[in-house]
Order: structure tokens, then sequence, then C-alpha cells
């Protein structure tokens, strides 16, 4: 794993692909991170979303742009 990681979800669950873009985008300028999905109990009341949406979303990130970090 990675030395440093960071917690990313958006509340809508439709920016999985741009956040995911950008650690990819680090990447390539050497910075190694890893992405932590994550979104508040708070959240998923708020937009009637559940954690396996955010699952979903990771994973449709992940395949879409070929991701092969932790």
């Amino acid at each position: 794993m990675e030395r440093f990681s960071m917690g990313i979800g958006d509340r809508f669950g439709r920016e999985g692909r741009a956040q995911l873009a950008a650690f990819a985008a680090a990447r390539g300028e050497g910075i190694e991170a890893t992405p932590v999905w994550n979104k508040s109990h708070r959240e998923h009341r708020l937009t009637g979303t559940a954690p396996i949406d955010v699952r979903r979303e990771a994973e449709a990130a992940v395949a879409a742009l070929g991701w092969t970090g932790s």
C-alpha cells in the first residue's frame, strides 16, 4: 500500500471517474496515494444512497480508468 491515502467519494455519486483521474494524474507526476472511497452516514441519509452505491461507483471508476493501484 502506498504511504499516503486520501478519502474520496462525492455526495451524488457522479464524480468517481474524475476523482480517480486526479489520482492517476498525481501518479504520473510521481506522487503515489491510495484513494479511500467513503461517504458519511449523514450524506447517505441526505441523498438516499447506501454504502453499496459507493462501492459500485468505485468499481466503475476503477474499471473505466484501468486503475491498478490500491
